[in-house]
């Protein structure tokens, strides 16, 4: 994989043909990849106009899975609502064979879209579900100047090497994950170490979602998700201000070491929104009552735990110990 994520604007694969009038609509175009057919699909406004700029969206299918699966949700729920051109290889016959076909998938779809097509190049963003937002990560963060965000529908990643750790900032990112997903320990550690690290990531956890979860894919919770994560990535929705940190002081946590219970006091009466807290994994485990002082945390596993106080002023952690 690290040889995909390696100076592709540099790789031209196979040559296309380009054509005066490029297509339009829904179509599949072939190559012959090392002996094995490939097969690239994509969607184009039938209205195209090679004097206008198009947002372009690179998406991947997960393993194993449909590739129309994922064509149809792209096509639905951002390329016809941003008006934009997507791409979308099918990796499925791929599997098992050396990683150069992989390789060559990835240069020939990539450069054949930009080459035909008059693309919005602040406008570029690589998305997939499970192994398909692996491959988003791997090449976003491989290589964010050919990118402009990266969204993980379920990403089945739960680690990065050092090279995109180095690229956290250098791109956005979103991430959709349910926390029923059989993958949600891993992958919810990495996102929460990336927001921790200073990326800027729309990190939308989804209550009682599956990996596979038709009845929330099929949903229109769904599809504002996705628009959202769409516009996070491109910077072109609503800023989320930054949340101001507020004196602890204000409040009094204590035992710490804790066994039974925890009691959050506030000193001065501050209004406050919640009171949350997270294991080390970024895993929500508990919701204290801010009128209720005393809190019951024997259910919880020994270990270190962080406290969330939010008010309208800002928030504050603190690290709790529970024995």
């Amino acid at each position: 994989m690290k040889r995909i994520i390696t100076i592709l604007v540099f790789l031209i694969g196979f040559s296309v043909a380009l054509k005066a009038q490029p297509n339009t609509g829904n179509f599949a175009m072939q190559f012959d990849n090392e002996g094995i057919t490939s097969v690239m699909h994509f969607y184009v406004p039938a209205d195209y106009d090679s004097t206008k700029s198009y947002p372009f969206i690179y998406g991947w299918h997960g393993a194993g899975m449909a590739g129309s699966s994922m064509r149809d949700m792209l096509y639905i729920v951002l390329a016809e609502k941003y008006n934009a051109i997507v791409t979308c290889p099918d990796a499925n016959n791929l599997n098992g064979q050396p990683s150069s076909l992989l390789t060559n998938l990835i240069n020939q779809s990539y450069q054949y879209t930009l080459n035909t097509y008059n693309i919005d190049m602040e406008k570029i963003v690589i998305t997939g579900f499970s192994w398909g937002g692996a491959i988003s990560y791997q090449l976003g963060l491989g290589n964010p100047e050919m990118f402009n965000g990266i969204i993980g529908l379920a990403p089945a990643i739960g680690a990065f090497s050092e090279g995109m750790w180095a690229n956290i900032k250098s791109i956005r990112m979103a991430t959709i994950l349910g926390d029923k997903d059989f993958n949600f320990s891993a992958v919810n550690a990495l996102m929460t170490s990336v927001s921790e690290r200073g990326g800027e990531i729309l990190y939308k956890i989804k209550p009682g979602v599956e990996h596979v979860d038709n009845a929330y894919f099929n949903s229109q919770e769904f599809l504002d998700d996705y628009s959202e994560c769409w516009e996070f990535v491109l910077n072109t929705g609503t800023v989320v201000e930054e949340q101001t940190p507020i004196d602890l002081a204000e409040f009094s946590v204590y035992p710490n070491p804790a066994t039974d219970y925890l009691v959050v006091e506030n000193l001065r009466d501050t209004e406050v929104k919640s009171i949350e807290l997270f294991d080390v994994t970024g895993r929500l485990v508990k919701t204290f009552d801010s009128e209720n002082e005393t809190n019951d945390i024997s259910d919880l596993e020994t270990g270190f735990y962080v406290l969330k106080v939010t008010t309208p002023a800002g928030v504050t952690t603190k690290k709790i110990i529970v024995e």
